[in-house]
């Protein structure tokens, strides 16, 4: 076999081998959302997703690996799905509009990883930070980028961009979860606006007032 002949075959192994982990990931999540982690056996998973339960732990170790993976999996198909929207965009401000309510609409099409996102705070806690949260203070620094932009376009007064950036998250993660709480029915992209009205002005008449540090 030559050499152009191996590539081929290792770039088709390797693929297959993609979707395979892509289908248990799929998988794995469905269930875990559905029936928590510790009530979730790899060997239902590995039923499911039409793989020998060897062929999960190949790919992933352990439960906890595949359960871990799912979050990343999750996470990185959010950012990919926020960048791909903002990417046109002109301005901060319409940067912000269209991240938050891609961010919204992703939760309203994949409820299970709000369950997830939540699951892995109560199964691992003491672990160290979440990974949910160790892969959103990665990808904030997109949306630090784009407030210092509009600070120095003058659409934005100054503010601690870093902490800025946060309240955003904070406020678009909290109303993701508060909707699962609540078993609300309504979809998330509505609150888009309402988020957007307090976060970009406020609720005080007088936006001058400051409140005082403790």
């Amino acid at each position: 076999m030559g050499r152009k002949q191996r590539r081929v075959q290792i770039k088709r192994e390797s693929g297959s081998m993609a979707e395979r982990s892509s289908v248990i990931l799929d998988v794995a999540t469905r269930m875990f959302a559905e029936r928590g982690f510790r009530r979730t056996d790899v060997q239902d998973i590995a039923d499911a997703a039409g793989v020998g339960k060897g062929t999960v732990y190949r790919h992933f170790g352990d439960k906890k690996d595949l359960f871990l993976a799912t979050v990343d999996k999750g996470t990185d198909e959010l950012k990919d799905v926020v960048l791909k929207r903002i990417a046109s965009c002109r301005g901060p401000v319409e940067t912000i509009e269209v991240g938050l309510r891609e961010y919204f609409k992703f939760f309203d099409e994949h409820q299970d990883l709000v369950e997830i996102f939540i699951q892995e705070r109560s199964e691992f806690r003491g672990k160290g930070k979440s990974r949910y949260f160790a892969n959103r203070d990665k990808n904030i620094r997109i949306f630090e980028a784009v407030l210092s932009d509009g600070i120095k376009r003058g659409v934005f007064r100054r503010l601690n961009v870093k902490r800025t950036a946060e309240i955003l998250a904070d406020l678009a993660y909290g109303t993701v979860v508060a909707n699962l709480m609540k078993g609300s029915r309504d979809k998330l992209v509505s609150r888009t606006k309402d988020v957007l009205e307090v976060y970009f002005n406020g609720i005080l008449n007088h936006p001058r007032r400051r409140c005082k540090s403790p």
